[in-house]
């Protein structure tokens, strides 16, 4: 998750639109909707005993990171309509993110090139083009 995004999404310091399911663990901030821990929170929102009452979006899959938002922001710059399925292209992303990076290696004749992950989801690739729009792998 990026600062940006737990800032105007989640709402982080917004009082009681904070976002009831942002958490933090050992890697920064992450999205406690999906988890198992969204009935809890919602059980002590529902009971009064928690300040942060917001619910600010889809959610997020686990191990949404920095990596992924910066690709889902990518997509959503090539192809805008994403944007109205959010959720199903962020778990998209966490899934194609092998390597941490924005790149999804592809082999093509023997050659692996590095090919961006936005590329692959928004605007499709088709192997022939690879070699000719995209960096050989080293």
């Amino acid at each position: 998750m990026t600062l940006k995004f737990i800032k105007e999404i989640c709402k982080l310091g917004g009082d009681i639109d904070c976002c009831r399911y942002l958490l933090c663990d050992g890697e920064g901030f992450c999205c406690g909707k999906l988890s198992g821990f969204k009935s809890m929170l919602d059980r002590r929102v529902a009971k009064n005993e928690m300040h942060a009452k917001g619910d600010n979006c889809d959610g997020l899959p686990e191990k949404f990171r920095e990596v992924h938002q910066e690709i889902y922001d990518k997509c959503i710059e090539l192809q805008p309509k994403w944007k109205r399925n959010a959720f199903t292209l962020r778990t998209i992303i966490v899934a194609s993110v092998t390597n941490g990076d924005h790149y999804k290696r592809i082999t093509v004749s023997g050659k692996t090139y590095l090919v961006p992950i936005a590329d692959v989801i928004c605007l499709g690739v088709k192997a022939e083009e690879i070699p000719l729009k995209y960096k050989e792998a080293k």
